[in-house]
């Protein structure tokens, strides 16, 4: 493993830092970008330096846009304050924060309506009010897949869980963190069924894969959004 290294371009005098090398058996080059845009090379063992130094180079557009993305994404999905302008995530869309002179928050039009006396107050006292939303959505769904799979659960809980978006404890209840409503409809519903199948396999083996799959075709597709909106696990 190795961190700051710099790609040696041919074209350009702006070379491209390389944050993290992590190097397995595995016979191929694989690039990703970190949510908060750290570039990370997994590499074979025996890849010289040179060469990786070459492909990042030459894989140069792919990085720089999906840096951008990242930053961009991380800056709009993680302010800490009530300000006007800032945006939140709610299911999977971006609201704008506008102050009104009224009570609560609304929700709609793509603004979020909060008071004004909160203006610069820290966005934590917003967690309710996800909190809320998350158990009507979250339950919802999960009657509604716990039905049309037969695979029943003990009980389900919103936990302020930040590494995970669910589990499911040897007792077969579920778990979903409050932060999971920020996500995509069919990403919330991935994870939903992805938790639901640990009802039936308490593991990650083919078997389980093949259930996911039954029930939900796409779900690599789902899978992959919410790695590349980690970052909605925050704040």
């Amino acid at each position: 493993m190795g961190t700051g290294w710099k790609s040696s371009p041919k074209n350009t005098d702006d070379p491209i830092v390389i944050d993290e090398i992590i190097r397995s058996k595995r016979r191929t080059v694989q690039l990703s970008i970190s949510p908060d845009g750290r570039l990370i090379v997994r590499a074979p063992y025996r890849m010289s330096l040179k060469w990786i130094h070459q492909f990042v180079e030459d894989n140069r557009a792919w990085i720089e846009k999906h840096r951008k993305r990242a930053l961009e994404r991380r800056k709009i999905a993680l302010p800490s304050v009530f300000r006007e302008g800032e945006c939140i995530y709610f299911l999977g869309k971006t609201y704008e924060l506008r102050s009104w002179d009224g009570d609560g928050f609304h929700l709609g039009n793509g603004m979020m309506l909060f008071p004004k006396k909160l203006m610069g107050e820290s966005l934590t006292c917003l967690e309710g009010w996800y909190r809320k939303r998350a158990r009507e959505y979250i339950s919802e769904r999960l009657k509604a897949y716990s039905a049309r799979t037969g695979i029943g659960y003990r009980a389900f809980r919103i936990t302020s869980a930040r590494r995970r978006w669910g589990s499911c404890s040897s007792k077969d209840s579920l778990n979903f963190t409050w932060r999971l409503i920020r996500a995509a409809p069919e990403a919330v519903d991935y994870v939903i069924v992805h938790e639901l199948c640990h009802v039936v396999h308490k593991n990650h083996s083919k078997n389980f894969w093949l259930l996911v799959e039954s029930i939900m075709p796409d779900y690599r597709v789902q899978r992959q959004w919410l790695k590349e909106n980690q970052f909605l696990l925050d704040g």
